[in-house]
């Protein structure tokens, strides 16, 4: 009866309608699809017809090239509840119409970039390298994501504090960078007193 019933399989094979009903506890997971695909992505095309794009912070450097900066970007949905759909920290240049591009291998074997979604309207984006990382809390006010950190301002440490201007300084030996030293922020306070102070390190 088994090699009968193996025969009639492998001459009919089972098309869609003859294959079993999948159990609903076994279906395939839907896979999260970005707004904006991994690559060198025009400033024209970081907008779509479903997503929002928003520019949260962008970090100039006092090393490497001076028109490649580093930027963090959110998208937030046009329709429906906001929320923030993605928060992604990236180069962009402005030699090129501040296009923007996925950091290289290169860049990738020394800097360490991770994301924590605390929730629909929150992320906290860190990134580092050499034992030393920095955080950003990307939070959706309204519709709009703001960026907040904690720094330390001479010897007044002051927790969310919104971002508006950064700048990433290197660690230098002999005039060869070496490593991040420091992040210095320009931000405002929750009182609205404005600050220029250093991420404290995570």
């Amino acid at each position: 009866m088994f090699l009968r019933s193996l025969l009639f399989f492998l001459l009919f094979p089972a098309t869609d309608s003859m294959a079993p009903a999948v159990p609903a506890m076994m279906a395939p997971v839907q896979a999260y699809v970005s707004p904006i695909p991994l690559r060198a992505t025009p400033r024209a095309e970081l907008e779509t017809q479903s997503h929002a794009h928003h520019q949260v912070l962008r970090v100039k450097r006092d090393f490497g090239d001076a028109w490649r900066d580093i930027v963090i970007d959110a998208w937030v949905p046009k329709a429906g509840e906001p929320s923030l759909t993605e928060v992604r920290l990236w180069w962009v240049e402005s030699n090129d119409g501040d296009i923007r591009k996925p950091f290289g291998k290169k860049t990738r074997k020394r800097v360490k970039v991770s994301y924590d979604r605390v929730d629909d309207a929150h992320w906290v984006v860190t990134f580092g390298a050499g034992g030393r990382s920095f955080d950003f809390d990307v939070e959706l006010e309204g519709k709009t994501p703001t960026v907040y950190a904690n720094i330390k301002s001479g010897r007044e440490k002051i927790d969310r504090c919104r971002v508006d201007n950064a700048r990433l300084y290197a660690k230098k030996m002999l005039d060869v960078t070496v490593g991040l030293d420091r992040l210095e922020v320009d931000c405002v306070d929750a009182s609205g007193k404005k600050h220029t102070g250093d991420l404290r390190r995570g």
